[in-house]
């Protein structure tokens, strides 16, 4: 087998659930009908999640053939067995033809761009996979409790199966010959412009994600058209109800509006996709809070939260504090004052985010990861168990167990 060694770890994410994703489609057609706020959140999250995908990944080595393990490395138009993409490492597939399949493993991300996979593509506990430009997969495309996922403009022979994910599920103008299948994720996303030959189901995604212009034998759950209309449209995102002031979320999906203060009491679940706030965000014992593309400029305070997820080019005006709860991802994110994670139990994922103070991360026992961190202050972590993964941070001093990320 050859073995492209990491030359530094690149793990991002890791965490909830399981599943499987497949996915097929040609490149071509258009977009879709799909209405003015989809669009803009599709434009959103696929910044985020290209602020994750690593630049100027070395080539890797003309000779390879057979097996071969990725890390941190692009392979090019060369024919290959099978592909595995090392545990927090980055590999870019581009223009490559995979006989076998490709497997990505923990905290790991690939970019599979302009690519012929004969086998199926896998990502388990992944930070990111994305599938584009036409890339052809004769198998599934399986992403279960990982990050997030972006496949557009490509086709898939089996089934697309999302499962569990934290980050944004973003499935565009692809062609899928089996069923697609997006359930129990938290990053919400946009599904629009497939052909699906079996059903498009959604079950369980908080927020619900977008979906319109898709066309499938049937189209269930989450992505089923909101008015019971017509085989292809619909919005999956309830309308935002006529909010102001400060603002107690139960179970509410609030839009693009201007508020003062959003609180999320102990035991609720809230989404917040490109609100505007005057104060802060206040999350409490047992909550869920899904915020994509919001504008705080006042705190997001997160105390024994069951889950956090602060996605969509996001800009916290003060300090983002997350502690005693079970699972938190913080991606891509402009934070004025100190990014704070103490005491967590689940997994943390904190990525491509720009810091103006300080990162601190204390005692935490679920898994700590962290890429492509960017702060004007210190970076510290101390007291987690395990010790903190991840590279590409940038700070004007990493102390204990941060100095070699």
């Amino acid at each position: 087998m050859n073995s492209i060694p990491p030359r530094r770890p690149l793990a991002a994410w890791s965490a909830l659930a399981a599943g499987a994703l497949l996915l097929c489609a040609c490149g071509g057609g258009g977009e879709g009908p799909a209405d003015a706020q989809a669009a803009a959140g599709a434009e959103d999250a696929t910044a985020a999640a290209l602020a994750v995908l690593p630049t100027g990944l070395p080539m890797a080595p003309a000779g390879l053939s057979g097996n071969v393990v990725c890390g941190n490395q692009r392979i090019g138009a060369i024919s290959v067995d099978n592909v595995e993409v090392a545990s927090g490492a980055a590999c870019q597939l581009d223009g490559t033809i995979v006989r076998g399949s490709v497997q990505a493993k923990r905290a790991s991300i690939i970019d599979i761009h302009r690519a012929q996979v004969a086998g199926s593509v896998q990502s388990q506990d992944g930070a990111y996979l994305t599938v584009r430009g036409g890339t052809r997969v004769g198998g599934n495309v399986e992403a279960q409790s990982g990050g997030g996922i972006d496949v557009r403009g490509s086709e898939v022979a089996g089934n697309l199966i999302v499962h569990g994910l934290h980050g944004a599920v973003l499935l565009s103008n692809n062609t899928v010959r089996g069923g697609v299948q997006v359930t129990d994720s938290l990053g919400g996303g946009n599904i629009t412009g497939n052909r699906i030959t079996g059903n498009l189901q959604c079950t369980g995604n908080v927020p619900r994600p977008l979906a319109s212009g898709n066309t499938a034998a049937a189209i269930e759950g989450d992505c089923a058209p909101a008015s019971g209309g017509g085989g292809g449209g619909g919005g999956g995102t309830p309308p935002s109800p006529p909010l102001s002031g400060n603002v107690t979320c139960v179970g509410l999906t609030i839009g693009a509006i201007a508020l003062d203060s959003v609180i999320v009491p102990a035991n609720a679940t809230c989404a917040l996709a490109g609100t505007r706030l005057v104060g802060s965000i206040l999350v409490g014992a047992n909550a869920r809070l899904v915020a994509d593309g919001v504008r705080v400029n006042g705190n997001l305070i997160a105390d024994g939260a069951r889950s956090l997820m602060l996605g969509g080019l996001s800009t916290i005006g003060g300090s983002v504090q997350v502690k005693q709860g079970a699972a938190a991802s913080i991606v891509g994110a402009a934070i004025t004052g100190d990014l704070q994670i103490d005491n967590m139990s689940g997994a943390v994922h904190a990525s491509a985010n720009r810091i103006t103070g300080n990162l601190q991360a204390m005692a935490n026992r679920g898994g700590l990861t962290m890429n492509h961190n960017r702060m004007g202050g210190v970076m510290q972590c101390k007291d987690n168990l395990p010790a903190p993964v991840g590279g590409g941070n940038v700070a004007t001093l990493k102390q204990d167990q941060c100095q070699g990320l």
